[in-house]
Order: structure tokens, then sequence, then C-alpha cells
């Protein structure tokens, strides 16, 4: 049914003041201000009617705050009524929520929605008897949730949409620490350390440490150790062994043990991991540089043209080749260890990119 309203009425769904306080992300706000501007407003306002006349949104609150900054609570719009129950309302706001990369965010849907599955069990759509979607390839599913089960990662994915929210997404948001997930950097960056943010995978492994104190020192020595670097010096992988490892000795110890394995780490990669390349220009053919720059200044004048090499003279310039080609960030998706690449992979392609940077110096001193 379709009812026309003013945008004051509209009020936010009931789970909503559990998801970063009920908080809305202004730079959000701001950026769907300027879309409604350069085009018109979206009014697809999904809402329930609730039995004091209140009208609470499905999802859309940070349109709706947007449209309200613009028009003024006043400004009516039309809206779709429908019968949604509570747990229709708290999969809408967790499929808006999937599209934020706040891990605070995705964390605080997550814990919403374990403790509704753990106190409405018969909603969850893997209790025996009921069907879910993948019964026939996932064991969990045809077995179905047991009693005191409701709430686990597979629970969860299969309520909310397995597909929106992997079981494996579910284990690591909801092994993070309150205290720790305000460090953890947006989901899909790929250098946390520029947003000076550890990444998701540490931030699982420094939550298992057993005291607010550890934690957070662990998190402000990664923190620190690769605060204002291009790459991490202390990897996803490397927060992991020493957490590990300090994990066997006496909880009072570390603190300590932590902190001096995160300082031995760091004064070993400024010998091994940041290496310059040993490529320079004078190693380079001079016919070939000045193709090489030739190709540079045309990219300059028809930046739509890819830049051509007449010759690959060397692997470091091959990979140089393939930075120009794909894209620094592209590459790095594939060739960082946090993403199943290796640290002689990282090496190289941070070697390709010295490379860039001499001949570009090179020319800019002709």
């Amino acid at each position: 049914m379709r009812k026309t309203i003013q945008l004051g009425e509209l009020k936010p769904n009931p789970f909503k003041k559990f998801v970063n306080g009920g908080k809305l992300n202004q730079a959000t706000v701001t950026s769907l201000e300027g879309r409604i501007q350069s085009t018109t407003l979206w009014e697809q306002w999904v809402v329930r009617e609730t039995i004091d006349d209140k009208y609470e949104m499905a999802f859309g609150h940070h349109r709706l705050q947007a449209a309200i900054n613009l028009f003024g609570k006043k400004h009516e719009v039309s809206v779709q009524v429908e019968d949604y129950d509570d747990a229709l309302m708290l999969k809408s706001l967790a499929n808006e929520n999937a599209e934020d990369d706040r891990a605070t965010t995705i964390r605080d849907t997550l814990l919403v929605a374990r403790k509704f599955l753990i106190e409405h069990p018969e909603k969850c759509v893997l209790a025996p008897g009921v069907m879910a979607p993948s019964a026939s390839t996932n064991s969990k599913a045809r077995e179905g949730c047991k009693i005191g089960d409701h709430g686990s990662s597979a629970c969860i994915s299969h309520f909310l949409s397995d597909r929106a929210w992997s079981e494996r997404t579910i284990r690591e948001y909801l092994g993070i620490a309150e205290d720790v997930a305000d460090y953890v950097a947006n989901n899909g960056s790929t250098h946390p350390e520029r947003q000076n943010k550890i990444p998701l995978k540490a931030a699982v492994a420094i939550s298992q440490l057993p005291t607010k104190e550890i934690r957070q020192a662990t998190v402000s020595a990664v923190k620190e150790a690769n605060k204002d670097q291009n790459e991490p010096v202390i990897t996803a992988k490397d927060v992991k062994r020493i957490v590990d490892s300090a994990r066997s000795a006496p909880v009072p110890q570390q603190k300590k043990i932590i902190q001096q394995e995160v300082k031995k780490h760091v004064a070993a990669k400024k010998v091994s991991y940041f290496t310059p390349s040993k490529v320079s220009v004078k190693d380079i053919d001079t016919d070939f540089l000045k193709d090489f720059m030739d190709e540079i200044r045309r990219s300059k004048q028809y930046p739509r043209q890819a830049v051509k090499f007449n010759q690959v003279p060397g692997s470091v310039i091959k990979i140089a080749n393939e930075v120009i080609d794909a894209g620094l960030r592209s590459l790095a998706l594939k060739k960082h260890p946090d993403h199943g690449g290796t640290q002689e992979e990282m090496q190289a392609l941070n070697a390709a990119v010295a490379w860039l940077r001499l001949v570009v110096e090179k020319e800019k001193g002709k």
C-alpha cells in the first residue's frame, strides 16, 4: 500500500540504535546530498506501521537524513507500507549495512543478528524441519540448528543472506573484541597502515589476548610500527605469529613480550624488507630510456592511449610494464602477503615502482 507522509514522520528501524549507537556516517550523508541535488530524490521508502500509528523505516537512513537536510522535515514523500515483522526489519537493515565498509557497522549488525536468533530460535532457517537454500550441499544446513546452536556463524549467514554474509566473514567480525573494533581498517582496504588502522585478520588475532590492557598495547605497537609507511612493516600474518607466541607465556608477561617482538621485527625489516632497488637510471639502455620517455610524454598528451614499450630489458622493467597496464592497486591485491602473494613478489613490485620513479626524476631534471 502506498501512502504520502512527511519526512519527519519516518522513524528509524528499531534495530538501528544498536548499530554504531544509531549514529550515521556523515560522509555518506553528504555524498547522498550531492547525488540528490544532481539527479532527484529516490522515493523508494519501505516502512511498517506500528500500533501507535508511527512509520518505521526498513532501510534508507542516510538517504532520509540527506533529504531532511535538503528539503526539511515537512517535505512529503510517497512510502510503501509493508507488513514486516522484526525478522524482516532486521534483514533489511543488515542488507543495507552489508554495503557499509566500516568494521564497527558490520560487527554491530552481526551482534544484533546473533542476539535476535538466540532470543527467537523459531526464525532460524536452519531449524530442524526447515529446508535452507543450501541444504543440498551444506551438511550443517541439512542437519539444522540444535537447541543452543542458534546464533552461530552458519545460523546467522543463512538467516541474513549467505551471499552477502559468508560464514567466514561472520566468524572473523564476531571474533573482534569491542575495544579493538574501532581500530580495524575499512572492509576491502589494501593499505590499513595508510589509514592508521590495523587489518581485520590482525584484529581477530589481537582480540584473543586475555586483557584489554594487553590488546590496546598490541594495537598501539602495530600502528606505531606501520605509521607513515606505504607498505606495512608488520603484516596480519606477523601479528598472528607474535600474538600466538605471546599467548603461550603467563598473562603478566604477554604485554612485554609482544612489545619486544614488535621492536625486533621492525629492526629486522629495516634491514631486509625495504631494500632499495638495485636498478638505476644509468643501468638502463639510453635508447630504451629515450623511447620510454617519448611514450610517457605522448601518454600525457593523449591520456586515453596506453603506454607502449619497444623492449623489456629486464625482469624489473617487465613488472613496471605490468604496473602501468594494470595499476599498482590491482597488482598489490594479488602480490601483497595479506592477499595470497609473497614478500618476494611485493618486494619486486616495490622495486618496479622505485625504478619508475627514477625514470620520472631523471626526466624532471632535463
